[in-house]
């Protein structure tokens, strides 16, 4: 059942320039950003960023030359991937990926309160920020993939963003709960975006994601999996003490614990 004191929250504060523009912020120097029609910029740096039917694109001035150059293999990959976690996967990969949505709801649903603000880095489709959206907490879904955010069209209760995760468009300790659930497997430099993700928490706020682990089914993904793509570039497998060293090495104790039937680690991190 829905919170009715959640429900309350007034919709229109996410249809307002106002609220965006408390949220989001220069991915280059990390100050507030101002919005005016079809574009965002900063006042500080005096970079400008374009809206493409309502989804700003946050990426520096630094990563788009080369990411639309092709010249970064791996994330170039992940900009121009076509799949759907809400739609697309069907047989075992559904059953994995609708298991692996609610143990993580399960989770993350005990750091809630009605006035949360929580951010879904590497969002993909929805397939956690749409369990927000339907209990009607605010959320700002970044993924590098527009395509991706054009499926949440119509969400309420959604600011989305085309954005990097290893430089997020997100002002200082502006969000009460940070999500990446099977985000970081795909990047070469996770530590910068667990350092991006402590940045962006408020004090007291929490850090929760999942990364797939080193179980043997992993070994045969490519069999067992109906979509699997043969030519992604880039997927790593964590072991418990790699993501350990991951949030000690950012300054953080990490909870972790094993989930999806031990496929795959939950961590849990206190600012």
């Amino acid at each position: 059942m829905i919170d009715t004191q959640v429900a309350e929250i007034d919709l229109k504060i996410f249809q307002t320039k106002d609220w965006k523009s408390e949220i989001f912020g220069c991915p280059s120097c990390k100050e507030p950003l101002n919005a005016d029609g079809d574009i965002m910029y900063c006042p500080s740096c005096q970079t400008v960023y374009q809206v493409d039917n309502g989804v700003p694109v946050l990426l520096s001035d630094q990563l788009k030359a080369p990411l639309f150059r092709q010249e970064l293999p791996v994330k170039s990959y992940y900009l121009n991937e076509r799949y759907d976690w809400t739609r697309d996967p069907k047989g075992l990969e559904y059953c994995y990926h609708h298991y692996r949505k609610w143990e993580t709801w399960s989770a993350l649903k005990k750091f809630l309160q009605p006035e949360s603000l929580v951010l879904d880095v590497g969002c993909g489709t929805g397939l956690i920020t749409g369990i927000l959206s339907r209990n009607h907490y605010r959320t700002v879904a970044l993924d590098l993939n527009r395509w991706a955010l054009f499926q949440m069209n119509g969400k309420p209760y959604v600011a989305k963003a085309q954005a990097d995760a290893e430089s997020l468009p997100v002002q200082d300790e502006s969000v009460d709960l940070v999500i990446a659930t099977e985000v970081i497997e795909h990047l070469e430099e996770p530590g910068r975006t667990a350092e991006e993700m402590l940045r962006v928490t408020r004090p007291g706020g929490h850090i929760i994601g999942s990364v797939p682990n080193r179980h043997p089914l992993w070994n045969v993904r490519r069999q067992l999996s109906i979509s699997c793509p043969g030519n992604e570039p880039f997927h790593r497998n964590f072991s418990r003490r790699e993501i350990a060293d991951l949030w000690q090495e950012a300054g953080c104790q990490a909870e972790i614990s094993a989930i999806c039937l031990g496929m795959n680690w939950l961590w849990i991190v206190n600012k």
